[in-house]
C-alpha cells in the first residue's frame, strides 16, 4: 500500500528528531561534570524497559507459535536467536527504545568530550553515509544506530540553536518536497526507494510535520495526555496490535471487513487501551506500582 510505504519512509526519523529535540531541552553538561549519572539515568529509563518488555513479548510469542494453530504465514516465527539479539537490538518494535538508548549515550559522550559542534555533526553525517553506502545491506540499516543518529542530532541542533522557523508556508513546502522525493522513486524508474529518495522523503516530511505542528500551535488536553504517557502507549501498543490481529483472524473479521476499518479500530485500541491502563493505576491505590514498570526511574525518586 503506497500510503503505508510513504509513512514508513519518515515516521521513525521523525520520532528521532523529536527525541533529539527533547534531549536538547533537558540535558546540559558543564565543564568537569561527570556524564555517568546521565548514562545511568538512560539505562534505567530506556534500556531497562526495552529489555523486560522485549522479553515479555518474546516469551509468549515463542510459546504460542510452537502450537500449530498459530503457524499461519501471517504470524512471523520467532526463535532462540531472537532472544540472544535482545540486548543489542531489542525484540520486535522495542528495537526503537534500544537504538534510542545507544544513540542518546553516544550523543552525550560527544556533547561532553567534543566541544566543537562541527566535529560532532561531521561524525553523525559520516556514520550515516557509512551505514547506507558501505556497511549494511537491505532494510537493516534503516534500524541502525548510525542511520537514525543523524536525525536525533538534527533535532538536538534545532533546539540548541533555536532553529525552528514557525512558518506554515515553509512546512507546506517541505511537505511537498517530501512527497516529490517519494514519488520520484515510483514514477521515474528508481524502483524501490534508494538512499537519495528515502533521505529526501524522510528529512523533508519529518521537518515539515515538526514545523507545521509549531506553526499551527496544535495543543489540547488529549494530545498533552498522550505525550505525557507516550511511554505507556509505546510499550503496550505492540501487545494491543498482536491481540487485535489474533482477534481479527479468529473472528473472521480479517476476511470480510475492509482493512482500513480494521486499521482504524486497531489504531484507536493502541491509544485508548494504554490510557485506560494509566487511568486504572492512577485511581486504584493498590495498583500504583504499575507506573514503575513503564517509568522505573520514578521508583528511586518516589522512594
Amino acid at each position: 500500500m503506497i500510503v503505508s510505504e510513504y509513512i514508513s519512509s519518515f515516521h521513525m526519523p521523525l520520532f528521532f528528531i523529536i527525541a533529539g529535540y527533547a534531549h536538547g531541552m533537558k540535558e546540559r553538561f558543564s565543564s568537569g561534570q561527570s556524564i555517568f549519572p546521565y548514562i545511568r539515568k538512560s539505562i534505567i529509563e530506556l534500556y531497562l524497559p526495552c529489555m523486560y518488555f522485549s522479553l515479555l513479548y518474546w516469551l509468549p510469542k515463542y510459546i504460542l507459535l510452537s502450537h500449530s494453530v498459530f503457524t499461519a504465514e501471517n504470524f512471523r516465527t520467532v526463535s532462540i536467536n531472537d532472544l540472544l539479539r535482545i540486548p543489542l537490538h531489542g525484540f520486535n518494535l522495542y528495537w526503537f527504545l534500544c537504538k534510542l538508548f545507544f544513540v542518546k549515550v553516544l550523543h552525550m559522550l560527544f556533547e561532553r568530550y567534543v566541544k566543537r559542534d562541527v566535529l560532532h555533526s561531521e561524525f553523525w553525517l559520516s556514520m550515516y553515509l557509512l551505514a547506507v553506502v558501505f556497511f549494511l545491506k537491505g532494510d537493516s540499516y534503516y534500524h541502525s544506530v548510525f542511520y537514525l543518529g543523524i536525525y536525533f542530532h538534527i533535532g538536538f541542533i534545532m533546539k540548541k540553536y533555536s532553529f525552528l522557523p514557525q512558518k506554515l508556508s515553509l512546512g507546506i513546502i517541505l511537505f511537498l518536497g517530501g512527497i516529490a522525493f517519494f514519488a520520484a522513486s515510483h514514477f521515474y524508474g528508481f524502483g524501490d526507494m534508494n538512499i537519495f529518495t528515502r533521505t529526501g522523503s524522510s528529512l523533508c516530511t519529518s521537518l515539515a510535520l515538526f514545523v507545521m505542528f509549531y506553526a499551527l500551535n496544535i495543543s489540547n488536553e488529549f494530545l498533552m495526555t498522550c505525550g505525557i504517557y507516550s511511554m505507556v502507549i509505546y510499550c503496550l501498543h505492540d501487545y494491543v496490535v498482536a491481540f487485535c490481529r489474533i482477534m481479527f483472524r479468529f473472528t473472521g473479521l480479517s476476511s470480510y471487513v475492509n482493512p482500513l476499518i480494521l486499521f482504524m479500530i486497531c489504531f484507536l485500541c493502541t491509544v485508548f487501551i494504554p490510557l485506560i491502563v494509566v487511568w486504572i493505576y492512577k485511581h486504584v491505590k493498590c495498583l500504583h506500582w504499575i507506573e514503575y514498570i513503564f517509568y522505573p526511574g520514578r521508583f528511586k525518586r518516589d522512594a
